[in-house]
């Protein structure tokens, strides 16, 4: 309340970080859902939220504001939606378009997001029309050299993409993949991804985004084409100590076979035996 007052200043924005400091530990060291339940119900995540919109221009603020709301919707279902009507999910994009070029905030940011989608199909398609898959595929051009943040927005990025809310007959998944198709080139960006010998969690991830947006026969006939069968098969061949990449990649080859007969005759040449 008392940084939240006309007659605020540095010392009560300080107190207040601290608090949410100690707020975001104790939340993510809990066992007992009461202790969200309890944190929520006193306007916990609802004053967390005023105050990284307060301080939106502030490194600190945001990587420790994002930490508790991240730790408070922990599997809670109801604080999730609470976020997004409390205006949070707009106060997330505004965060990320002030802190674009800074990777510690983009982190905190896409571990929120992870906590945010996870079932929640209203919540994936408002964060894609506010920018933040976008966002997430500048960012994956901007810091492409940073396996770390690479990992982290292609695992986003692909809980951004995942089918797995029941609550709702209708998924909107497919427009999400259209506009990635249309204006991130998201083929092109993963074929890279690919042809670049990538640390392991940022291949494994990159494949599992891959089988996300090629899951149709359209896209799998694109795919195909573009040779990425053969290279599929080289991580089979060559990436035998990295069981993620293992387990990804034939998920992938499952798939497009699944949509794609030219997928499924490479697998039965001489190479895939």
């Amino acid at each position: 309340e008392a940084d939240a007052a006309e007659d605020a200043d540095e010392e009560s924005a300080a107190a207040l970080l601290k608090l949410v400091r100690e707020a975001g530990v104790l939340l993510r060291k809990t066992d007992e859902e009461e202790d969200r339940e309890m944190f929520v119900s006193e306007d916990g995540l609802q004053g967390t939220l005023a105050a990284i919109g307060r301080h939106l221009e502030d490194v600190e603020w945001a990587k420790a504001g994002w930490a508790v709301v991240q730790y408070s919707c922990l599997h809670q279902p109801a604080h999730r939606r609470l976020v997004a009507d409390e205006a949070g999910l707009e106060v997330l994009a505004r965060t990320w378009a002030a802190h674009e070029a800074e990777p510690t905030v983009i982190t905190a940011l896409l571990a929120a997001v992870n906590q945010l989608v996870f079932k929640d199909e209203r919540n994936k398609v408002m964060l894609h029309g506010l920018g933040v898959t976008a966002s997430i595929m500048a960012a994956l051009e901007k810091f492409s050299a940073d396996d770390g943040i690479s990992a982290a927005l292609l695992e986003t990025l692909f809980w951004m993409l995942r089918d797995d809310d029941d609550s709702v007959e209708q998924s909107f998944r497919a427009d999400m993949v259209s506009a990635l198709w249309e204006h991130a080139d998201i083929l092109n960006v993963l074929i890279e991804l690919f042809e670049a010998e990538r640390a392991e969690p940022v291949l494994n991830n990159a494949l599992r985004v891959f089988k996300s947006v090629t899951d149709s026969e359209k896209a799998a006939e694109e795919a195909v084409d573009n040779g990425v069968v053969d290279i599929v098969l080289e991580f089979v061949k060559e990436r035998l100590d990295q069981p993620s990449v293992l387990g990804s990649s034939a998920q992938l080859l499952k798939s497009l076979s699944l949509h794609n007969e030219a997928a499924k005759e490479s697998l039965l040449s001489e190479q895939a035996d």
